[in-house]
């Protein structure tokens, strides 16, 4: 048992047999016997955890995806955002993801990433919550492979549902359908329940 970067969300394994651990930004490789390494070596991940619960992902070539927030357009205002980081840790210039809210922009309001995930041509899809005026919705919304909103999803690239809630995690089907687990709260009511939701891929 080690102490290298705190709870883990996401885990991969190259093609030697050592393991990627990710917990948002910070990486750290155990060698196939699950020794801590010195230093992280950037390999391609030929196997990694997929549709769990976290906000950040491995992709193929070694590269990491992380769901943060970001500051909207005022004091209040708090935005998604997806960070891609180069195998070697360092922040790849070439996805550009500017912050975005679920719902229509320019609204003051939380919207928050709790989970994401990668489809196989490389669009980016995540899960998480918009909040505002004391309630908040289950919302998704999917982005190109250079970061961009992909806008034949959702309105923009983003939805919110009527679901009050949030998703917490996100898995990809073959056929390129999105399911989502969460919870919602009953209306007038404390009770939390979990929700799947499932949203066409096209």
């Amino acid at each position: 048992m080690v102490s290298a970067i705190g709870p883990v969300q996401t885990l991969g394994e190259d093609s030697a047999g050592d393991i990627f651990a990710l917990n948002g930004s910070a990486i750290a490789e155990f060698s196939p016997a699950g020794v801590l390494q010195s230093q992280v070596t950037a390999a391609p991940i030929t196997v990694a955890s997929t549709g769990g619960i976290g906000s950040a992902a491995f992709q193929a070539n070694g590269s990491y995806l992380v769901g943060q927030a970001a500051s909207g357009g005022s004091r209040r205002d708090v935005d998604a955002k997806v960070v891609r980081y180069l195998p070697t840790g360092a922040v790849d210039p070439s996805f550009a993801n500017p912050p975005f809210d679920f719902s229509a922009e320019g609204t003051v309001a939380q919207d928050l990433i709790q989970a994401l995930a990668v489809q196989p041509g490389g669009q980016v899809v995540v899960t998480g919550l918009h909040f505002s005026g004391g309630s908040s919705a289950l919302a998704v919304a999917r982005l190109d492979s250079n970061g961009t909103l992909d806008a034949t999803f959702g309105t923009g690239g983003a939805e919110t549902t009527s679901l009050p809630g949030q998703g917490s995690a996100i898995a990809i089907q073959p056929d390129g359908k999105v399911v989502v687990a969460g919870e919602v709260e009953e209306p007038g009511s404390s009770t939390v329940s979990l929700v799947v939701a499932r949203f066409l891929g096209q």
